[in-house]
């Protein structure tokens, strides 16, 4: 009896976060698209790059919109048949993308995407942490290495489809294929209720304005770090005479393979090592990768090896900053919605900059822009550190 009551409680919570892993293998997917394919995609719309940028400013306010609205709703409905809904309009969306031909339906059309991806990816955050509560920091971890699954393997399909067809549609369409079935997988399954806070037994404060403003600061940086040279650097050797659009694909596959490498290690590292160790050795590795790159920019061998180590330092920062925000503040979906929206306008308008910037600057902007967002986040992490 005992035994099998047990068994009960516990396969729901294990299938539910399996079909969250699986979720952002397709989040993954998606959002690792646009860096192999924004050359294309400007040929498509008849635009320039520094006119393409916009789809990371679309995306970015529509991830904003989605992410304040998918705190509000999940604190106070199911969540499940939210993230179901979210995931089936972002495989419609993307669908669309390759054979828009007009550059203000295609901005708008991401906008759109972004919304949705913005609301998934809040649920599936919050409802973890509401699933496992302070066990979650492997879930995390996890959840953040399938992402980057994901992420590695969209260049693969964008680089093998425009080798097999010379074109990018059978690759967003196979995307949104594979989206699908998570949304009806989701929708099936029991959503997580939000934890009950009782605050004369819980030492962590339900706000800390400084801390929380702090981390919001991290998250801006780190996601505009990601962004950027996960979403650029095919278009920097690109832009630079250094590589074909099939090899470029190839190099973001580097970054975000070694993203999830790094996300890989760090469910056990994290285990044995104070995750404020763990970010300080991220931020090395980012400013060494940043700084080779700098170093030898018209290097092809250089610039794999220091996307590569990139990939590994920013790797972890997203899930360690969801894992220091549970451990210091009271989570709900408004303060995780909070800390997307800081991700979002780091996504938003650093990739915006780089845009204008590669039209005024060269591609090497690229390269002096990250190594500032990274030297800003060592600074930050100094003062996270004082504080917590």
């Amino acid at each position: 009896m005992n035994i099998s009551s047990h068994r009960f409680k516990y396969h729901p919570q294990i299938s539910v976060s399996i079909a969250y892993f699986a979720a952002f293998i397709g989040l993954g997917l998606l959002v690792a698209s646009l860096g192999p394919t924004l050359s294309r995609l400007a040929d498509n719309t008849q635009s320039d790059l520094s006119q393409i940028s916009y789809l990371f400013t679309a995306k970015a306010l529509g991830f904003i919109l989605g992410s304040l609205a998918g705190g509000y709703i999940y604190d106070r409905i199911p969540g499940h048949p939210i993230m179901a809904a979210m995931f089936f309009l972002i495989a419609l969306s993307l669908s669309l993308v390759p054979i828009i031909s007009v550059l203000w339906l295609l901005i708008l059309n991401m906008f759109l995407i972004g919304i949705f991806v913005g609301a998934a990816d809040v649920g599936g955050n919050t409802l973890l942490v509401w699933l496992h509560g302070q066990k979650v920091q492997p879930y995390m971890n996890g959840l953040h290495f399938f992402f980057g699954l994901g992420a590695a393997l969209s260049p693969i399909i964008f680089a093998q489809f425009l080798r097999l067809t010379g074109n990018i549609t059978w690759g967003y369409w196979t995307i949104g294929l594979l989206i699908i079935p998570i949304s009806f997988w989701i929708l099936c399954l029991p959503s997580p209720e939000r934890p009950k806070v009782h605050q004369k037994t819980t030492s962590k404060p339900i706000m800390d304005t400084y801390l929380l403003l702090l981390i919001i600061t991290l998250f801006f940086l780190f996601v505009s770090a990601e962004v950027s040279l996960g979403g650029w650097i095919a278009t920097y050797v690109l832009e630079s005479h250094l590589a074909d659009e099939a090899s470029a694909a190839d190099l973001t596959f580097i970054f975000w393979f070694s993203l999830t490498i790094g996300r890989l290690l760090s469910i056990p590292i994290s285990t044995r090592i104070h995750v404020k160790y763990i970010l300080g050795v991220d931020l090395l590795l980012c400013l060494i990768g940043v700084g080779l790159i700098l170093v030898w920019p018209t290097s092809l061998k250089v610039i794999w090896v220091g996307t590569g180590i990139f990939g590994l330092g920013v790797a972890s920062m997203f899930p360690i900053g969801i894992f220091i925000t549970e451990k210091y503040l009271t989570v709900s979906g408004q303060i995780t919605s909070l800390l997307f929206v800081g991700g979002a306008l780091g996504g938003m308008v650093i990739p915006w900059l780089i845009g204008q910037s590669f039209g005024n600057y060269g591609p090497v902007s690229l390269i002096w822009i990250v190594l500032s967002i990274v030297a800003t986040a060592i600074c930050v992490y100094g003062l996270l550190m004082r504080r917590i």
